[in-house]
């Protein structure tokens, strides 16, 4: 089966600055919670005639009041939403155990793991709003700012679902920084698939970076389905076109293009990210591990030399090659392109798939560990 034909994914047009501000995600951006589902169900409240006055909804099966009219289902919602997160997992490899976090949410009884993938069981046959937001880069801690790596993207839709369907869901964890002068690992994609591997959405990890001083959109995790170039510029300096190098990859593949000295690239859905000969033999170049496919277990890159600890991201990250030799693309649909060796560069944004309706999307929105929210959409 031809995976990545089987779905058309949506595209979505991008901004043409080359440097961005941050800004804080504002309160629309947010993952919605179990308090957002009755606000959906429309409802109206009504003087409650027991107390006299005031406005409001009744539970009890006894009131005499005009609210008492309302549905007793009420009360009996079931499953109204579940957020889904990293588990406190970090680096490379996926959570090995779902602990008590989702204790006394709506989707307690419906998880299990596997390999660091969550599979969610569909609890009723109704439609459903997935946002996912792939995980942010790392970053060079002592000559830069957390707010210059790559952030991963944000995507929206709306799905049909059956119950009794199970979701793999994988959350994206964030790129490995370091702490002098050195590349860093990508940020890995947060993937929702079918038990097949069919995408339903996708949202791509931010690349990792050293010593940019301002914010580079390339280094940002797409809503394109192709990943992003990597970026080699100055520090301060404005950039352009010439300063975006490796190109990410496309139509659900890994980042490979690039030779000499490389960080990893982003792991795609359908195959790994290119690779330091040390890692692959054979592939020309030196530099740390790319970012595995989804496909593959979606692990995070090893950095170089082995034991170097920029490590890509859960979720398809690229590593860092060895001090200053490039930071890894992150991961998604489509990898992150491979970062050169360069006082200030990063490694590309991943790329994004979205097979949903009513779908949304930004570029370089989430700054910290990947997350996954399903709402049950109460007509």
């Amino acid at each position: 089966m031809n995976i990545a034909a089987a779905v058309k994914p949506k595209t979505y047009a991008v901004t043409t600055a080359k440097f961005l501000d941050r800004k804080p995600r504002d309160e629309a951006d947010q993952p919605q919670t179990a308090l957002d589902a009755p606000s959906r169900m429309n409802l109206t409240t009504t003087p409650n005639s027991d107390a006299g006055a005031g406005t409001g909804i009744e539970h009890s099966k006894t009131a005499s009041g005009p609210s008492s009219n309302v549905n007793d289902s009420l009360a009996d919602w079931g499953f109204r939403n579940a957020n889904f997160t990293t588990l406190n997992a970090t680096g490379r490899a996926g959570p090995t155990s779902l602990g008590d976090h989702y204790r006394g949410q709506d989707h307690e009884k419906l998880v299990t793991l596997q390999n660091g993938i969550q599979l969610f069981t569909v609890p009723d046959t109704d439609s459903y709003q997935i946002e996912v937001a792939g995980a942010a880069g790392g970053w060079d801690e002592a000559n830069s700012n957390e707010n210059y790596r790559g952030y991963g993207a944000m995507m929206k839709g709306t799905f049909n679902l059956t119950q009794g369907d199970v979701l793999k869901i994988l959350v994206g964890q964030e790129g490995v920084g370091t702490s002098g002068s050195l590349s860093t690992g990508g940020g890995g994609g947060t993937f929702v698939t079918r038990l097949n591997n069919t995408p339903l959405i996708i949202a791509g990890g931010g690349g990792g970076m050293q010593w940019l001083s301002r914010v580079y959109e390339s280094c940002d995790g797409t809503t394109l389905t192709s990943g992003q170039r990597s970026y080699k510029g100055t520090k301060g300096r404005a950039g352009n076109s010439d300063d975006e190098v490796n190109a990410g990859g496309s139509d659900g593949h890994g980042a490979t293009e690039g030779k000499g000295y490389l960080g990893g690239g982003g792991g795609g859905l359908l195959t790994n990210g290119g690779s330091g000969y040390l890692f692959m033999p054979g592939s020309g170049t030196i530099g740390g591990e790319g970012g595995y496919a989804f496909v593959n277990g979606g692990k995070g890159g090893r950095g170089l030399p082995r034991g170097y600890t920029a490590e890509g991201g859960f979720g398809g990250g690229g590593a860092g090659s060895t001090p200053g030799k490039g930071s890894g693309g992150g991961g998604g649909y489509s990898g992150g392109g491979r970062g050169m060796p360069n006082m200030c560069e990063c490694g590309g944004g991943g790329g994004s798939f979205n097979a949903g309706t009513n779908t949304s999307g930004k570029n370089g929105t989430n700054a910290g560990p990947g997350y996954a929210t399903i709402v049950r959409l109460l007509d």
